[in-house]
């Protein structure tokens, strides 16, 4: 796959960024992150795997949905507010209703141990899902000693030591954006 994307003065009408944010809506039961990145990544070539994750960070440090984030943000890249406003309509126009039937489905069935059986099997496929979204990702990202290290203190206190994430991101985050700053640019291969 190259890891290149269309530049912000290519046309992308605002359909587009609808119906894209749309098939990642309905696609993304369980957890749209690996849909959205395969179509803004992979099938529209909007952004490249960098700019993905680069787009997730900033979303997931904004209040609200992460995915929501980053259709605002990948709508204003191509088409300004229009655009924004067309990402967050595709993703948000599904959902609405699925979620209203499945609470009325769940009040009715929740309790059934064959619908129970079905959640357990989503819930696995879910967490398939996100950790092959997450190896694409972690491929992305430069390879700094100081970056893997941060990466294993997240997870450590986190993961491990059960820390609350808001705090963690809070100390962390000041660590990085020094070492980050610290860290020269990487050299874009030449021709």
């Amino acid at each position: 796959m190259q890891d290149t994307a269309l530049q912000p003065s290519q046309r992308v009408r605002a359909r587009d960024l609808f119906m894209a944010f749309l098939r990642i809506a309905v696609a993304g039961v369980g957890g749209v992150l690996p849909h959205a990145q395969y179509q803004l990544v992979e099938r529209e070539r909007w952004l490249t795997q960098r700019e993905f994750a680069d787009y997730l960070s900033a979303g997931q440090l904004l209040p609200g949905p992460n995915i929501v984030n980053v259709a605002i943000m990948v709508g204003a890249r191509y088409r300004g507010l229009t655009g924004s406003l067309a990402g967050v309509a595709g993703m948000m126009v599904v959902p609405f209703f699925f979620v209203i039937g499945l609470a009325a489905f769940y009040r009715h069935f929740g309790e059934e141990p064959y619908v129970r059986q079905v959640f357990y099997g989503i819930s696995a496929g879910a967490a398939g899902l996100m950790i092959s979204t997450g190896v694409k990702l972690a491929r992305a990202q430069p390879r700094q000693a100081w970056a893997l290290l941060l990466v294993a203190a997240a997870f450590g206190l986190v993961g491990l030591a059960r820390l609350p994430l808001i705090p963690v991101l809070l100390g962390l985050a000041p660590i990085a954006l020094w070492l980050a700053s610290r860290t020269p640019p990487p050299r874009k291969p030449t021709s």
